[in-house]
């Protein structure tokens, strides 16, 4: 009751217009979390604030006064402008224009809610940090039931590594608050447990490396303020991590990449049965075993399908994204796996487990690992060895990434100074791989990386423009003297380095309201400061 009270209260306080702001911003942020439709509605209500609620006047007063700070926060939709200059397919570049309208709604409202009291500000954040506490309790409760949950989708609404840096940011803001406020601590530090413990449960790497840079810096920046006994603890607890780490990662590479048989076969060899194996002539390695030796078809198919009475051609009913793939093209890697020759014997020393793992769509016994990183990690161990062994890139996600960034970057060095244009990135990233891989231009080719999308779209300009929005501000606004804003700005660059951050609503979303709201808050608390100081100047006079 007494909470319900205080909420009321808290409200009340607020006028109608601060209500209007936290509600258009929560309901934003829930659509960058969960839906692409709540996103839409946050949009449109910002657009609304901005034409229609408040005077025009004033907001033509506080965009002159603050037009230094919009013109770097409004610089990146301006690119899009001026690419059109040089664009050839103008109705895909006004679709940009379009795709892009985060970097020009959200810093206007952000300049008629600014600024923002800490109430609004507490409660956005509570809500923000509600909405991904439910999310990872969905995740956790789909993980723990399913044995068999792909990990990409453990939240069905939410968009992997979009939910991963947000984690990220949540995490770092509640650890400096827990920081600065002992009260809270009881309540923030479980769940900032929680959280670091779902990037590890769901294997979301870019989210772990990403708190592993951030815990780093906060590292570096509580070691100074310490003494030098605590620090040289410290240090050593730090080392000893990172060691075991770098240990762990080694015994894994060497226990896929290592061999534990002779690459040499004996040709001669036959199966238990009688039959002759059949031998590829290749290096093809997974878990230590070579997966094209010692190979009995007939067996291994006979055998399934006594074991199973399905046959070696037909489909699993896969969970894991792969329906294209027969039984046939995932036994023999699993056998392999399990360093089991490929034959009758082999089949038949198959677990009950084993073949649940084989009808899930699981070609190696290790992708079926549950509380481990091992599955992620052997997973990305193949498809380098299957890329730089036949330069296959189909169903690979990193090598996929790989392959597009450096057709991106071919692409850089043809239009270096002012790129492809707003409308033509799309057709330039197709056009060199159209009749190569045409299964991967569906995706239209992203490169992943904002740095290099952003230089093929628009060339050293484009890298300028970019670097001044991360850059300019902040410096000028000495705005890295804040522990949340360089939070903040690590997720950023992280964030750009992991996929194209400024192409995808959550990226845009994300950036472009915290910039926003970061530098605005800023540069009016220090005109607020330079008039005060003028004030008092004057009544000293």
């Amino acid at each position: 009751m007494q909470i319900t009270d205080n909420i009321k209260k808290i409200i009340k306080n607020l006028s109608w217009t601060e209500r209007y702001d936290i509600f258009a911003f929560i309901v934003l942020i829930s659509g960058i979390i969960y839906s692409p439709f709540l996103f839409t509605v946050g949009l449109v209500l910002m657009a609304l604030r901005i034409l229609f609620i408040g005077k025009i006047k004033d907001k033509i007063i506080s965009f002159k006064e603050n037009r230094k700070v919009m013109i770097f926060l409004l610089s990146i939709y301006i690119l899009n402008i001026i690419g059109l200059l040089w664009t050839e397919n103008i109705s895909h570049g006004l679709f940009e224009l379009n795709h892009k309208l985060p970097f020009l709604i959200i810093p206007l409202f952000a300049l008629c809610a600014c600024p923002l009291k800490k109430t609004a500000t507490n409660i956005v954040f509570t809500v923000y940090v509600s909405l991904i506490t439910i999310g990872i309790l969905i995740g956790i409760t789909h993980y723990l039931i399913d044995p068999y949950a792909d990990n990409r989708v453990l939240i069905p609404t939410a968009r992997n590594i979009s939910f991963a840096f947000h984690i990220c940011f949540a995490v770092s803001v509640m650890l400096i608050t827990a920081y600065r406020n002992s009260h809270l601590r009881k309540l923030l530090l479980p769940l900032t447990l929680l959280f670091c413990s779902y990037l590890f449960v769901s294997s979301l790497i870019s989210g772990i490396i990403t708190l592993s840079i951030l815990g780093f810096i906060g590292f570096v920046i509580v070691l100074k303020k310490k003494n030098i006994a605590y620090s040289i603890v410290t240090v050593l607890l730090a080392v000893i991590l990172i060691s075991c780490s770098a240990y762990w990662l080694y015994k894994q590479y060497n226990d896929f990449f290592t061999p534990k048989e002779e690459l040499t076969i004996h040709t001669d060899e036959k199966t238990a049965s009688g039959n002759d194996y059949m031998h590829v002539n290749d290096s093809s390695i997974e878990n230590g075993y070579y997966v094209n030796k010692y190979i009995c078809p007939e067996e291994v198919e006979q055998a399934w399908l006594n074991k199973t009475g399905v046959s070696l051609n037909d489909y699993p009913p896969s969970k894991q994204g792969i329906e294209n793939y027969r039984y046939a093209d995932i036994i023999y890697r699993y056998l392999n796996s399990k360093g089991l020759r490929k034959d009758a014997e082999g089949v038949n020393k198959l677990t009950q487990k084993d073949i649940e793992n084989i009808q899930m769509g699981y070609s190696n016994y290790v992708y079926a690992e549950r509380f481990s990183l091992r599955p992620r990690l052997y997973q990305t161990f193949y498809e380098f060895e299957r890329y730089l062994r036949t330069g296959e890139v189909d169903d690979m996600s990193i090598i996929q990434r790989y392959f597009w960034s450096k057709n991106a970057i071919n692409i850089v060095k043809q239009h270096f100074f002012f790129g492809c244009g707003t409308g033509d990135t799309r057709d330039c990233l197709i056009a060199p791989v159209i009749d190569r891989h045409p299964e991967l231009c569906t995706t239209g080719c992203n490169p992943h990386n904002q740095i290099i999308y952003i230089m093929t779209a628009f060339g050293l300009l484009g890298l300028v423009f970019m670097l001044l929005y991360f850059l300019y501000l902040p410096v000028r606004l000495n705005l890295f003297t804040d522990k949340y804003f360089t939070a903040f700005f690590v997720i950023a660059i992280c964030w750009s380095f992991a996929e194209s951050s400024f192409e995808s609503y959550e990226g845009m979303t994300f950036i472009s309201s915290l910039m926003s709201f970061f530098c605005l808050s800023k540069h009016n608390q220090l005109d607020k400061n330079n008039t005060s100081c003028r004030k008092q100047d004057i009544s000293a006079t």
